[in-house]
Order: C-alpha cells, then sequence, then structure tokens
C-alpha cells in the first residue's frame, strides 16, 4: 500500500532525475545550456532557442536562435532589404561574439544586406588597428558578388570590366572583414549589451536582474551546492540519506 513516505521518496528520485536531465532552474532559468543536435555551439542567456519555454529574464530580446531540420543552429536578422538566415557555428559568451557562416556559401551577399541598415542588437567585428579599402563587384556571369582591393583595377582582379560592375566601395574598414569576404565564408557578430561577461569568467550563468533597469542583469551559480543529509518524517518513520549530491 502507498503510504505517504513512500510519495516523498519518488519525489526525491524524480528531482534528482530531473536535475540530470538539466531541467533544474534557478529563477526560471534553466542552468542547462540548450543546443541543436550534439555539437551545436551551448545556448544560454542573453540567447533563447525557439520553442523552449524560459521565465522573465532568461533571455534577451532579438537573441533568438532556431534549430533547422538538420540540427543547424540558425539566427534570423532583418535588415531592411529583408530577413536572412545565417547558421551559428560558434558562440564565445566571454567575448561576446558568435561566428556566423552562409548556408549558401555567400557571405558577400548577406554582408551587403548587413551594411546597409541596423542590424541591432549585434554589431559586425570591426578590428580597430587594421583598415583597409575595398568595392563590392556585382559580376554577370557569377552568382555571387565580388569583393576586390579598391587599388586595383578589374583587370588586376581578372575580371571582366564589360561583365562586372562596382555596387559599392568601403574605406577605411576592417581588414579583418575584407579577409573574411575574400578567402572565408564566415563572419563575426558582437553584442555589447546585456553585457554578461564578468559571469562568465567566473563561470556564472546571467539573466535579468529582478526589478533592475532594461540591461541590468545579475550572475548565479551554474552547478546545485551540494545537499549533505536529508531527513525525512512521515508517517512515524524516519529515512536518512547521507552524501546525497544534486549534481546538475
Amino acid at each position: 500500500m502507498v503510504n505517504f513516505t513512500n510519495i516523498l521518496v519518488v519525489m526525491i528520485l524524480i528531482l534528482l532525475c530531473n536535475c540530470n536531465l538539466g531541467i533544474c532552474q534557478v529563477n526560471g532559468c534553466s542552468r542547462k545550456d540548450f543546443r541543436c543536435g550534439d555539437h551545436g555551439p551551448p545556448i544560454r542567456f542573453p540567447f533563447r532557442l525557439n520553442n523552449r519555454e524560459t521565465g522573465y529574464g532568461c533571455s534577451y530580446n532579438g537573441f533568438n536562435l532556431s534549430c533547422s531540420d538538420t540540427n543547424k543552429t540558425l539566427l534570423e536578422l532583418h535588415p531592411h532589404s529583408g530577413p536572412i538566415k545565417l547558421e551559428v557555428t560558434a558562440i564565445d559568451y566571454q567575448l561576446q561574439q558568435l561566428q556566423v557562416s552562409d548556408p549558401e556559401n555567400c557571405i558577400p551577399r548577406q554582408v551587403l544586406k548587413l551594411l546597409k541598415s541596423q542590424i541591432s542588437p549585434f554589431q559586425l567585428y570591426q578590428d580597430p588597428y587594421d583598415t583597409y579599402n575595398y568595392s563590392f563587384l556585382d559580376c554577370s556571369s557569377l552568382s555571387c558578388p565580388v569583393v576586390v582591393d579598391s587599388s586595383d583595377t578589374l583587370l588586376d582582379s581578372g575580371l571582366d570590366p564589360i561583365l562586372c560592375t562596382k555596387t559599392l566601395d568601403i574605406l577605411s574598414s576592417s581588414w579583418y572583414l575584407w579577409h573574411t569576404l575574400q578567402f572565408e565564408n564566415v563572419l563575426i557578430l558582437t553584442w555589447s549589451k546585456p553585457n554578461c561577461s564578468k559571469c562568465e569568467i567566473e563561470g556564472k550563468m546571467c539573466k535579468l536582474k529582478n526589478n533592475g533597469t532594461e540591461d541590468e542583469i545579475e550572475c548565479f551559480d551554474r552547478h546545485h551546492k551540494p545537499t549533505k543529509k536529508i531527513l525525512l518524517y512521515a508517517t512515524g518513520e524516519r529515512y536518512f540519506f547521507t552524501s546525497l549530491f544534486f549534481a546538475i
């Protein structure tokens, strides 16, 4: 016959299992990261994974991510020219940077859209120490815009001047951005608010502060503190558990 003591024991076992599965929360915020598949970048505040319920202050406006059918992590941005989806390949929470790539393998096309409008809360990473001048070209024989050194002529770049038209000159921009446009299908985006660097460096998690200002955050421990003993009293019986740890 099921008695109150047995119910309490079952409840403790359920709690332990849930914590190990990452369901345990603090102030409504999960202590565990989410991922798209086994190898996707960890997703936590200020980001939110769509279709995952979060409590108040557990995510930040504009930081929504989603999973594709193939378990790729996707970020959708909304420049003036229309929404674009980029694949998130890495997130550095201490530096507050994320690395993205274009699923269609044409990052210059996406950068052109991003340069012409605000993409708040993100900014294109700009290396302030090395600057470069370059231009975007549209060539009728190519499906993706071309990026060339502004000091070169089209012939120097190996392009037919009859088939290519310059669409935009970029002056004194980051050399790093030029390099990625030329040789890699990746882009670095940064964010400044909310600033959780301090929490991340200390190995803690971050959320919006209750009753705080719009960008004010607070840190909380990633792991539960160990509970050494649990005493259960029910129906005149006493259960004693020694060295029981909540590990999540």
